[in-house]
């Protein structure tokens, strides 16, 4: 899974676009994907200007991934169609512990 793909999938979820940024920043109350000068990918949740449960990820794959999980497990953010299989597979193969907890920001 890619970025692109990822977005796709929140598309046809019908995931509201105020509820994520797949382009990192700051935007309020928001699950966020961004990638570091070094070639990393960061996850984490955007509150009032802060950036809280930073993960790291060596490749693109494993953090769209996780933030895909985090969306689909946030009770208030309704998925009102499923995401592409391919989203799903996804998921079912991620591993347990996807990435390390960077802090703090």
């Amino acid at each position: 899974m890619n970025k692109e793909s990822l977005r796709s999938a929140l598309v046809m979820a019908k995931v509201d676009p105020r509820d994520y940024s797949l382009d990192g920043g700051l935007p309020n109350d928001a699950f966020c994907l961004d990638t570091w000068p070094e070639g990393r990918w960061t996850v984490y949740y955007s509150e009032r200007g802060s950036r809280f449960e930073v993960r790291v990820f060596d490749d693109e794959s494993a953090a769209c991934r996780h933030l895909l999980h985090l969306l689909q497990d946030e009770p208030s953010i309704p998925f009102i169609a499923q995401p592409k299989a391919e989203a799903n597979e996804a998921l079912s193969n991620r591993p347990q512990f996807p990435g390390r907890i960077a802090g703090p920001y």
